[in-house]
């Protein structure tokens, strides 16, 4: 399961460093007390997270290039 998962998010963000970033982000925002953004059983901040990003409920925005 957690491979699938990992692929699944993965998928959703398209590149690993932003995934591990979104979820570091996550997961701190979650032990600092936000609520989580799926139903879940587990209490884990970490498979919070991820499930949150398979599901589309976190998302990122890169921000447009400048010509300077």
């Amino acid at each position: 399961m957690g491979d699938i998962t990992n692929q699944k998010a993965l998928n959703a963000v398209g590149n690993a460093f932003i995934l591990t970033i979104l979820l570091a982000e996550r997961v701190k925002e979650l032990r600092q007390g936000a609520k989580p953004l799926v139903e879940t059983d587990t209490k884990d901040p970490g498979w919070i997270a991820l499930q949150e990003i398979c599901d589309g409920k976190i998302t990122f925005k890169l921000p447009e290039k400048t010509n300077d």
